[in-house]
């Protein structure tokens, strides 16, 4: 199989938040250097636009295609596109103004359906342009409606994709087809965890591969954000503790760690809570506690609750603590907060008995904490401040960074799609 025969198509269905976008960068950057020919669609801030065109020159939006004829200027075809272009420009400058005069969290609720993609494949299609494989980058926020499903079965459209939080399958005998996997030209998927792993390849189909990818990150290092304080003066020398990410209550342990920072018995550390607020998901005394707090100086604790704009953003305040405070609860996925542990040498606390908890503790990256008390996360947190400090202490952090590697992501991904390629060769 010579992959430069082969046209992949990266669908980023949410794009622009967090470091989602750097799961486009780097899977394109790898899908390039194994010899594909690579388009994505995503709807980005032109400043990433601009910065993927820098960083991966080969790497292609289907909004630069045109019809294979000469497509002369000022022609109806012509006036079409660059009209079709500029809406879609302005309709996303008018979102996110409506987002930012509103208020609200620039992540929305409500999944986002294939329909998108399907109708950007169909008018595509014109061009005669039609790809051999879509990943779509983030599958978990995505709904494939029947409308879509057909127009991908009508095109013979294969497709595949990330999947950070798969779900118990139950004791069912195959998918669902109101699910992703139901679908005839679904291909498999790509997970972080291998919890569930067992069930997806017992109901697999004929066509269908499922793999467990190793969750890797970048570290480039951006410049220091706008505050007007700076972590680094206000601990003092302190070491700093910080949960660095969206601010989820229904996923971290916000209420915990503002507890945690006004422990007695902690007072020789300083504490760092930054990110994006979202205000539904916490209570309405943590939430008003966050807001109280927010950009102000205090003794053991700054809050910082904005969203983070860019993954440069994110590497910055997470290369500026000590500890990081990785505790979730009901939380059994992947983290893309491990990778950025093992590159920055810096020990992380998560929950025990968790994928992440059993993670750190092979890789031994920091301490997998077995109950959610104050008391233990404070006593997690002082034997971690002691490994710190002694010079006999071996972290992992060479080892797992292998493990979630630039080289093997390539290397899952060759046999991932070298397995797809064999299996649709076959139908």
């Amino acid at each position: 199989m010579n992959p430069r025969s082969k046209t992949i198509l990266l669908w980023n269905p949410v794009s622009n938040h967090g470091h989602l976008n750097m799961y486009l960068e780097i899977y394109a950057s790898v899908l390039i250097q194994l010899g594909y020919e690579v388009f994505y669609y995503a709807d980005l801030d032109l400043g990433f636009e601009d910065y993927l065109a820098s960083r991966i020159p080969d790497l292609k939006s289907v909004e630069k295609i045109t019809p294979s004829k000469f497509l002369k200027r000022w022609s109806p075809l012509w006036i079409q596109i660059v009209l079709l272009n500029l809406l879609k420009r302005f309709a996303g400058k008018l979102r996110i103004m409506l987002i930012e005069m509103q208020g609200s969290s620039k992540r929305s609720a409500s999944r986002v359906e294939f329909d998108i993609l399907t109708r950007k494949l169909s008018s595509l299609k014109d061009f005669g342009f039609k790809p051999d494989l879509v990943i779509c980058m983030y599958l978990d926020m995505t709904k494939l409606t029947k409308k879509s499903e057909r127009v991908l079965a009508k095109q013979k459209v294969s497709w595949s994709g990330l999947l950070f939080h798969p779900e118990a399958m139950g004791n069912q005998d195959k998918f669902n087809q109101s699910t992703w996997f139901g679908s005839s030209t679904n291909v498999g998927s790509i997970f972080f965890t291998d919890k569930y792993i067992a069930k997806y390849l017992e109901l697999a189909g004929p066509n269908q591969v499922f793999k467990v990818f190793p969750d890797v990150t970048t570290v480039k290092r951006g410049k220091e954000l706008s505050l007007d304080i700076n972590f680094m003066n206000l601990a003092c020398g302190r070491k700093i503790v910080g949960l660095i990410g969206t601010l989820d209550g229904n996923k971290k342990l916000i209420g915990e760690f503002l507890k945690i920072s006004a422990d007695p018995s902690l007072q020789e550390f300083y504490f760092v809570l930054a990110g994006e607020v979202y205000e539904s998901t916490l209570e309405p005394d943590t939430l008003a506690e966050i807001r109280r707090l927010s950009g102000a100086v205090q003794e053991n604790l700054f809050v910082y609750d904005k969203y983070i704009e860019s993954e440069e953003d994110y590497n910055y305040l997470v290369s500026q603590v000590n500890i990081l405070f990785a505790c979730y609860k009901d939380f059994d996925s992947s983290a893309n907060i491990l990778a950025k542990s093992a590159c920055f040498d810096i020990p992380v606390l998560v929950t025990a008995e968790t994928w992440m908890g059993s993670l750190v503790e092979k890789y031994n990256l920091g301490i997998a904490v077995s109950s959610p008390t104050i008391n233990d996360f404070v006593s997690s947190i002082l034997q971690l401040s002691s490994l710190l400090d002694s010079k006999e202490t071996f972290f992992g952090f060479e080892s797992f960074r292998e493990h979630a590697s630039i080289s093997n992501l390539e290397k899952s991904l060759e046999n991932y799609l070298i397995e797809v390629w064999e299996k649709l060769e076959q139908q």
